[in-house]
């Protein structure tokens, strides 16, 4: 009779116990999202990104370079640490540049 009645408070205390923990503590049981598991994380990439929209001819700002320039600004509002950069270049231009890049 008396180990029964020593099961039964050793019992109580456990759950006692458990029941305390989660109190105090409730972030002990609850599953965190993907959001909140990367929120503290550095970011992957920092930097500039340039994006180069090649056009027959000179055009001040085409359709096509404007909707760049929203999808880029969408882009960094999600990603504060990167920066994008569109530039309208005729193909003349672009065969300059990368001709330069496999210079150096």
């Amino acid at each position: 009779m008396n180990n029964k009645w020593l099961q039964i408070v050793i019992t109580i205390i456990c759950i006692g116990i458990i029941t305390l923990s989660i109190y105090l503590n409730p972030d002990i049981i609850r599953v965190k999202s993907y959001a909140e598991i990367t929120q503290d994380e550095p970011p992957v990439y920092s930097g500039v990104i340039n994006i180069w929209q090649i056009s027959s001819w000179r055009v001040a700002q085409s359709s096509k370079t404007l909707c760049l320039l929203n999808v880029a600004k969408e882009f960094e509002s999600k990603y504060p640490f990167v920066f994008i950069e569109v530039e309208n270049i005729t193909i003349e231009d672009y065969q300059r540049k990368y001709h330069k890049w496999q210079l150096s």
